[in-house]
């Protein structure tokens, strides 16, 4: 056998191992991809339930809840109910995957001494902050 036949037939058989690399490396990126993504699910809008609430519609899609210990002021949303969640609405996220949701404290309350009768330097006494 000549030498440049032995060389030729080396590079065809290069050939052939490059491409059956390329193509196995091609077809395992997409299966991953496809499995990956069908493990996926859309996070629902949890914003004004309850904790109760979105616990039970995140457990119906495989998800997870974990309430922040800081309870936010907010006006709008009633004391108790979710105001803000992360990841967002619309997002895709991992079945098992753990939600984080920031429970409204209510609207702030503030106490207001009776001041009825009172001087009003009394009064501006009584409502400075100290």
């Amino acid at each position: 056998m000549r030498l440049g036949t032995r060389v030729w037939s080396v590079g065809k058989f290069f050939l052939l191992v490059g491409a059956l690399g390329a193509t196995f490396f091609l077809f395992f990126g997409i299966a991953m991809r496809v499995a990956l993504r069908s493990r996926e699910g859309e996070v629902p809008p949890l914003g004004g339930l309850t904790v109760n609430q979105a616990t039970d519609t995140l457990a119906a899609l495989g998800l997870g809840l974990r309430v922040d210990d800081n309870r936010r002021v907010d006006a709008k949303v009633p004391l108790g109910h979710v105001m803000q969640q992360d990841p967002g609405a619309g997002m895709r996220a991992r079945r098992q995957r753990t939600i984080r949701v920031w429970v409204s404290s209510g609207p702030r309350v503030t106490k207001v001494p009776a001041l009825v009768g009172q001087s009003e330097r009394t009064a501006q006494m009584r409502l400075s902050p100290k």
